[in-house]
C-alpha cells in the first residue's frame, strides 16, 4: 500500500484512526515517500518497523513532456512581461497550503524586487465552507493589483506546464505536508523552490542548491528566502539542479525500479 498522505489533509472533522489502521494492519507492506513519514506512521499506529519502506514520489516531467517551452514562450503565452521575476504558487487552495503567508510575504518581496510578480494558479477547495469563504476574500482583495496574477481555476493536465515554465521560483508556504507533487512539477520544470520545513519537503529540497527551506507560518523568513532566490546570479543554476534531481532520484524510472523490487521481495 503506498500511503502519499497518512492522515487526510486539511481533514474537516478528526480522521478516523481506527479505521486507517484497518487498512495499514491488512496490508504487507507500506510505502511512503520521506524518512520523516516513515517516523511519523510508526508514531501514530502500532505498526511493524520493518513494513514501513521509503521510496520517494516521482517527478511530474509528463506536464512538459507533449509541450515543452521556453520561460519567454510560456510568459507570453500566460500574458507576463518578460522582465518580470515571477513567484508562482500552484495548486487547490486549502488551508494547509498557507497562501495567506505567501501573500504576506510579498508586501515586503516588492519592496526589495520592484519587478516581481505574484501568480496564484489553482481553485479553491469548496468542501470547507468557511476556508472557502476565507480564500475567496483573499483572492478578490489580491486580484486588482497589478503585480498579482490570478487563475482561480481548475486547470486541465495539458494546460499545467506553461504555468511552472513561466515561473522564476515556486513557492510552497505549507503549514502542513506529508509529499507535494507540485514541488517535484517544479523540480521537473527547472525550477528552484522554497517550501516549508514540513513532511517531505525538507528531505527533497538540498537548501542553497535546489531551493530553500522556511519555518511554516513565517512570512519574514519566506519574503527573505524569495527574495534571495530571485536575486542570485545563481538562480539558474539551482533551476539545473533541481531538473537534475528531477531526472535522476526522483525519476519515475527510479521510483518503479524501487517499487518493484519491493513487489518482487514480497513474493518470495
Amino acid at each position: 500500500y503506498t500511503v502519499h498522505d497518512i492522515l487526510p489533509q486539511g481533514a474537516e472533522a478528526h480522521p478516523d484512526h481506527e479505521a486507517i489502521k484497518k487498512i495499514y494492519d491488512r496490508v504487507d507492506a507500506i510505502i511512503v515517500h520521506a524518512a520523516g513519514s516513515k517516523k511519523e506512521i510508526l508514531s501514530l499506529f502500532n505498526l511493524d518497523h520493518s513494513k514501513i519502506h521509503v521510496i520517494p514520489h516521482g517527478s511530474n516531467e509528463l506536464f512538459y513532456m507533449n509541450k515543452p517551452v521556453s520561460k519567454e514562450i510560456a510568459r507570453k503565452e500566460l500574458g507576463i512581461p518578460p522582465a518580470k521575476k515571477v513567484i508562482l504558487f500552484f495548486g487547490i487552495i486549502k488551508r494547509y497550503k498557507g497562501l495567506e503567508y505567501l501573500v504576506e510575504a510579498f508586501q515586503e518581496i516588492k519592496k526589495q524586487v520592484s519587478n516581481a510578480i505574484l501568480l496564484v494558479v489553482g481553485s479553491i477547495y469548496d468542501r470547507d465552507v468557511e476556508g472557502f469563504r476565507y480564500y475567496s476574500r483573499l483572492i478578490d482583495e489580491i486580484r486588482t493589483r497589478d503585480d498579482v496574477m490570478c487563475v482561480p481555476d481548475y486547470i486541465p493536465f495539458e494546460k499545467i506546464g506553461p504555468y511552472f515554465c513561466a515561473a522564476d521560483v515556486v513557492v510552497l508556504p505549507y503549514t502542513k505536508t506529508y509529499t507535494s507533487g507540485v514541488l517535484l512539477a517544479a523540480y521537473a520544470a527547472g525550477r528552484p523552490v522554497v517550501v516549508t520545513n514540513t513532511g517531505a519537503s525538507r528531505e527533497v529540497v538540498e537548501s542553497g542548491r535546489s531551493g530553500i527551506v522556511v519555518p511554516p507560518r513565517d512570512s519574514k523568513a519566506l519574503s527573505e528566502a524569495i527574495v534571495e532566490i530571485v536575486n542570485s546570479s545563481d538562480m539558474e543554476e539551482m533551476g539545473k539542479y533541481a531538473k537534475h534531481l528531477a531526472e535522476t532520484r526522483y525519476s519515475w524510472r527510479n521510483v518503479a525500479l524501487k517499487t518493484t523490487d519491493l513487489y518482487r521481495s514480497l513474493t518470495v
